[in-house]
């Protein structure tokens, strides 16, 4: 089983204290913010829209209060995706480690609108995942359509995930 692995929020690129200036400038592109655990008070409220239901559509894996909890302690990471003005997306991440002592940026959760104004989001990521000492990389447990856009950026498909109910 993979274990989490906290992070202090200062090993990750992009503060969320650049975040007023990157959406005071709305002919940029996608900028890609991480909100420390600190500062996320102010920020949850504009990630809750974007992540959704997540209780339902995770299978019960994830709640927004269990997920937001995991943010403030450093062991999971929100990152905002501000396209001018607007956040358009949400993402969550942790650091996975491995039982062979390898480690992976894992994207747990992601949400928003207009996906593809900020879907280079995810190869953002391999970055953030270099910074962190993750030498297997990226990796991300996806639904269908954001699997086509992912494999259309180079990423590849590894394995698929299914699941049954007990009874």
């Amino acid at each position: 089983m993979p274990q989490d692995t906290q992070v202090e929020p200062a090993s990750h690129p992009g503060p969320w204290n650049g975040a007023k200036h990157a959406l005071a400038a709305p002919s940029r592109p996608a900028v890609f913010i991480m909100v420390p655990p600190d500062q996320l008070k102010d920020a949850w409220a504009l990630a809750e829209g974007k992540l959704g239901d997540m209780e339902t559509w995770s299978g019960g894996r994830h709640s927004l209060a269990t997920t937001k909890e995991l943010c403030e302690m450093g062991e999971m990471q929100l990152w905002l995706a501000a396209v001018g003005r607007d956040i358009k997306g949400a993402a969550l991440t942790r650091v996975v480690r491995y039982p062979t002592g390898k480690r992976g940026l894992s994207i747990t959760l992601c949400g928003g609108d207009d996906f593809a104004e900020w879907a280079h989001m995810a190869d953002h990521f391999r970055d953030v995942a270099k910074g962190m000492d993750c030498d297997l990389g990226v990796e991300a447990v996806t639904r269908p359509g954001i699997g086509k856009a992912l494999k259309a950026m180079g990423w590849r498909e590894h394995w698929r995930f299914y699941e049954i109910e007990a009874r």
